[in-house]
């Protein structure tokens, strides 16, 4: 399996065609759209889902999957979506939050977040409409470690284990093993260069 898309949906189908568009959905990845019980939703929601089943099932190789949500339970909600998105083990998620119920958008956002794992990068659109924008979840779900922090402040500076280790007075062994575990977070990529999550982990946590 490719990526996983999920997107929430209101009475306007364009936020979420966007989003997939923007990323670059392709024919190998999946697509999941929450949404409000039926008798919660509207003439305007029932169009606007029917013109995101048909442009999907043009994209995407298995169509739109439709996820039902009771939204006024939230703890069910929550778990709902949480259960749905690990069935597909993706490494990587891609949300688009822009339509829908204000409390069908915080459930999904929750559902998300409790995942472990996994990456999630969440887009929320302006309602301008004139930009975006995206969330990368997993990073403010990383513990705030003061060692992570030298290690990355360092790799801006020196570059390298050994150049870490001798700007910050940790063992090579150390800066290693601590890397690793911010690789698995995507704040550090394999050539040891920070990513925009780590440095956006550097100014969360610099502030």
């Amino acid at each position: 399996m490719g990526r996983l898309f999920v997107v929430t949906l209101g009475f306007d189908e364009k936020f979420a065609v966007r989003a997939l568009m923007r990323r670059g959905v392709g024919r190998d990845d999946a697509v999941v759209v929450f949404l409000p019980r039926e008798e919660s939703r509207d003439e305007r929601a029932a169009r606007a889902l029917e013109a995101l089943r048909g442009i999907v099932e043009g994209l995407v190789q298995g169509g739109l999957r439709e996820v039902e949500l009771n939204v006024g339970d939230f703890v069910s909600a929550v778990a709902a979506v949480r259960s749905t998105v690990r069935e597909y083990g993706a490494s990587e998620v891609y949300g688009s939050l822009s339509g829908g119920m204000r409390a069908l958008v915080v459930e999904v956002l929750l559902g998300l977040m409790m995942l472990e794992g996994v990456r999630v990068f969440v887009d929320v659109d302006l309602e301008s409409l004139r930009g975006y924008v995206s969330i990368p979840l997993h990073v403010f779900k990383a513990p705030r470690r003061d060692r992570w922090i030298s290690i990355l402040r360092a790799l801006e500076e020196a570059g390298g284990v050994r150049g870490v280790s001798a700007v910050t007075g940790y063992s090579p062994a150390t800066v290693s093993r601590e890397i690793k575990q911010m690789k698995a977070l995507g704040l550090v990529d394999e050539e040891l260069r920070l990513t925009e999550a780590g440095r956006l982990y550097l100014r969360i946590h610099s502030a």
